[in-house]
Order: C-alpha cells, then sequence, then structure tokens
C-alpha cells in the first residue's frame, strides 16, 4: 500500500488541504493563536527545503524541489526519491 503511488498521490492533496484549512482559519476565524498552524506548516515545509535539496540534486530543478517541497512536504519528496512517483 504504502509503495502504491495513489497512496501517495491522496496524501499530497491532504497536504494541499491542511494548507487551505490554515489559510481558512486565517481568514475567517478570529482567535487569538490563529497564526500558529501557519506558521508551524511554514516552518516544517521551508525546514525540509535544504534537506531535499541535498537529496533530489540533479534530478529535478531547484524551483521545482523547493516548491513542491513547500507544498506538500515529505508527501512528494519521499515517493519521488523512491521512484514511486515521477512528476
Amino acid at each position: 500500500m504504502i509503495s502504491h503511488k495513489y497512496f501517495w498521490y491522496f496524501l499530497m492533496i491532504g497536504a494541499l488541504a491542511l494548507w487551505a484549512c490554515a489559510v481558512a482559519l486565517i481568514v475567517f476565524f478570529e482567535f487569538e493563536y490563529r497564526w500558529v498552524l501557519l506558521v508551524a506548516l511554514l516552518i516544517l515545509h521551508c525546514g525540509e527545503i535544504p534537506y531535499t535539496m541535498k537529496l533530489l540534486k540533479g534530478k529535478k530543478s531547484p524551483v521545482t524541489i523547493a516548491a513542491k517541497t513547500f507544498l506538500f512536504g515529505f508527501t512528494w519528496w519521499l515517493p519521488f526519491n523512491k521512484g514511486i512517483v515521477n512528476n
């Protein structure tokens, strides 16, 4: 199951949904710690970029690596590195 590409595509959709929820919380709801989820996502995904750049050097352009890591996190680079997905 974990080696099936649709499993990883499902997780990538979940990553995008998490971004959408974080933005929606900030825009539509008012509570004291509404920025926490967005800031945590930013830190987590930006923190993965240097590691992913080294790991996938030469396999994709640096812009593609950074953008997809920022959007999808490990749900993109892990299966790409293992050859499960090739986009």
